[in-house]
Order: C-alpha cells, then sequence, then structure tokens
C-alpha cells in the first residue's frame, strides 16, 4: 500500500512566513543604511568636482570669474564671453604709425587716423565659445540654469551659484533620512560643510572631517 503524503500545515506555513519577515526587517533596514552611506560619499565627491570645476573655469576665464551655474560648467551648448582690452590699443597705435609714414599731409591724416582707431578699439574686445565642457551632463545639467531645477546625481540634488569673485556649492538629498542624511556646502576655500537634517548645508555648520 502507497502511504498518503503529508503536505505542509497551516501551522508550518505561518511559522516559516514569519521566519521570512523577521529575516527581511532585518536585512532591509541594512541595505538602506549602506545605499545611503553610498549616496552621502558620492554627494561629497560630486562638491569635490564642483570646486574642481570652478577653480579651472574661474582660471580659464578671469575676465568672468567663476560659473553662475552648473550648466555653464557642463556640455550643454551655452555661451561664455571673455573680454580683453588690451587689443583694442595695440591696433590702434599700428594703424596710424602705418598711416603716418610719407608726407606731412600723409602724416597728419596718419595721426588722425590712428587717434581715432585708438578710441573705438580702446574698449572690450571679446571672445565667445559655446560650452565650458568642465563637468559631465549629469552634474552640469541644463536645467541647473533656474534654482528651482538643480541637477540630479546618487539620490542628491547640486546647486552652484558663482559670480566674479566668489561661488558657493550646495548638495541636499532628494529624500532625506531616505537617500541621505547630510546636506553640504562648499565655497572657494574648499571647506566642505554639511548639515544634519537633510537641508541644503550653510558656511554656518560644522566642517567636514
Amino acid at each position: 500500500m502507497h502511504k498518503k503524503q503529508r503536505g505542509f500545515s497551516l501551522v508550518e506555513l505561518l511559522v516559516a512566513f514569519a521566519i521570512l519577515v523577521i529575516l527581511a526587517l532585518i536585512a532591509i533596514p541594512n541595505l538602506l543604511r549602506a545605499q545611503v552611506s553610498a549616496n552621502e560619499a558620492s554627494a561629497v565627491g560630486s562638491v569635490h568636482a564642483i570646486d574642481a570645476a570652478q577653480s579651472v573655469f574661474a582660471f580659464s576665464y578671469p575676465s568672468i570669474g567663476y560659473a553662475a551655474d552648473l550648466a555653464t560648467l557642463g556640455p550643454t551648448q551655452t555661451t561664455i564671453t571673455s573680454s580683453n582690452g588690451n587689443n583694442g590699443n595695440g591696433n590702434g597705435n599700428n594703424n596710424g604709425g602705418d598711416n603716418g609714414q610719407g608726407k606731412d599731409r600723409g602724416n597728419h591724416r596718419g595721426q588722425d587716423n590712428g587717434n581715432s582707431n585708438n578710441d573705438n578699439n580702446s574698449g572690450t574686445q571679446t571672445s565667445t565659445i559655446t560650452t565650458a565642457g568642465i563637468l559631465d551632463n549629469v552634474l552640469g545639467c541644463a536645467a541647473s540654469a533656474q534654482l528651482a531645477a538643480p541637477c540630479v546625481k546618487s539620490g542628491y540634488y547640486f546647486v552652484t551659484i558663482g559670480s566674479t569673485t566668489s561661488y558657493t556649492t550646495s548638495a541636499r538629498p532628494i529624500s532625506p533620512g531616505r537617500t541621505g542624511t547630510h546636506g553640504y556646502y562648499s565655497d572657494g576655500s574648499g571647506v566642505i560643510r554639511y548639515s544634519t537634517d537633510g537641508a541644503y548645508a550653510t558656511i554656518a555648520d560644522p566642517p567636514l572631517h
């Protein structure tokens, strides 16, 4: 005679399900904490990258200073105008000298032309490029031209605001407590500061060690 096969009882199934729930309750928070730590480490690295990009930009375009936003540092098509006022004076003087060779009448005419060219060209001579191309299209996103639409990377928002003489960079988690717990701040000093409430940090917050 064949023995009757016996399946799992309801109690056994409930015990197995309870064990799975307990394991999930232990594992999921650890996974979330690991993800938060990874996001925060990535955010600090991104702030360092933005600081370096601002330094490169200011060195490359001294008449502009620091980039106004992340879009200016990125690969998207933006217009950057740098100025140089020395070329105008050189052109004016050369034209005057060249036109002034020959007779007395020509000399007077050359001086007049030289003075006129000097006045017209002594202003700003501009050269325009279409992109800085220092950051990639993730940190240097086009949306960052508006403060309300910062760039997004690894669970964090990023914003930089620059002027001729200074800049600030800020980062905060998209969902505080879930994608990160710290906000960050940096400026031309290169010191990164952090907040513990998930908001954008400020210069008043403690430095990150």
